[in-house]
């Protein structure tokens, strides 16, 4: 995996509060990447319900280890203002942000050479939970 996912819950139906902070914390989250030079390391989207939409608005970010893992980490009560310190304390640093932070979602780490599956023309990396 390349640059960092963050992945921000707009889900609308079953909770208007993501549904309206989730489309203003992708646009910012886009703005102050691009002013960062970082829009080809940070990729940012909307998904559907990570759930507790009491803490809206909800993101997770994934970002790749020096080791190799992949660590998601989920965010709740983010506000637009949150942005700049996600991407520079978060993302640039690997440093948590505790007042925002809730859990660790998920921890992949890469499979060795001899685990992955080889086609005919390319290997395929598949991540395994630790």
């Amino acid at each position: 995996m390349t640059g960092s996912h963050v992945f921000v819950c707009a889900h609308g139906s079953r909770d208007k509060r993501c549904g309206v902070c989730g489309p203003i914390l992708i646009d910012k989250f886009k703005e102050e990447a691009e002013l960062r030079g970082l829009t080809n390391q940070v990729f940012v989207t909307a998904c559907s319900h990570i759930g507790d939409h009491k803490c809206a608005g909800n993101l997770i970010v994934y970002s790749p280890g020096s080791d190799g893992s992949i660590t998601g980490h989920w965010y709740g009560y983010v506000t637009p203002e949150d942005v700049p310190e996600l991407l520079d304390q978060h993302i640039g640093k690997g440093e948590i942000i505790e007042r925002l932070w809730r859990i660790v979602c998920f921890r992949f780490c890469q499979l060795s050479a001899d685990e992955k599956f080889t086609g005919s023309e390319a290997s395929v990396v598949i991540f395994s939970y630790c």
